[in-house]
């Protein structure tokens, strides 16, 4: 039901049903997600006679809600008992992926203090992603899973087989490709 396609707007479900929702919860806006705290943060007073600070902070993505098609999830793959691949495809629709984040830079020096302050926005269309994915899970708790766990990641994971050795693989990123159509910076 998430995959198919909304009659009216001919966008998949998906957008509608799970990302606007979840995002909203998050930032109060359909489609983006905020993270209003300091996301990084470097400290330098090695360099001689300047205090240098640079920090990133207020970011932000928008138009997660602009998911077109290619889309698949979780597609066995015919020749592997374990991959999975999957394929999403986003900034579709005139609604451009957007990324922005906030770049403070301070120079300090016994004579001078330098501050700047830049918002940095990034706009992406037609981006395509492509993750195969290897997991051995278990049948068992595969089987019992429950609906109402689908969207906790953590009953996911617990599905994982947990390795006899050390030397075993149960869960890898097998390929992974970004095909970006326009960049806007």
């Amino acid at each position: 039901k998430l995959l198919s396609i909304d009659a009216d707007g001919g966008m998949p479900k998906i957008n509608d049903l799970f990302i606007a929702p979840f995002t909203t919860s998050q930032s109060n806006t359909p489609g983006a997600l905020a993270f209003t705290d300091e996301l990084f943060s470097f400290h330098s007073d090695n360099l001689p006679n300047i205090d240098f600070t640079l920090s990133v902070e207020n970011a932000r993505l928008e138009n997660l809600n602009s998911i077109g098609n290619p889309l698949f999830l979780l597609k066995p793959r015919a020749n592997s008992a374990y991959v999975l691949d999957n394929q999403i495809t986003l900034g579709t629709n005139s609604k451009p992926l957007r990324g922005t984040v906030r770049l403070l830079t301070n120079f300090t020096s016994s004579d001078r203090n330098v501050q700047n302050e830049v918002e940095l926005s990034l706009e992406m269309f037609g981006v395509e992603v492509f993750a195969s994915i290897m997991a051995k899970i278990h049948e068992f708790r595969f089987l019992g899973f429950s609906l109402k766990a689908f969207t906790d990641p953590y009953c996911w994971l617990a599905m994982i087989h947990v390795p006899d050795s050390s030397a075993a693989v149960t869960a890898a990123l097998n390929e992974f490709q970004m095909i970006i159509g326009d960049l806007d910076l």
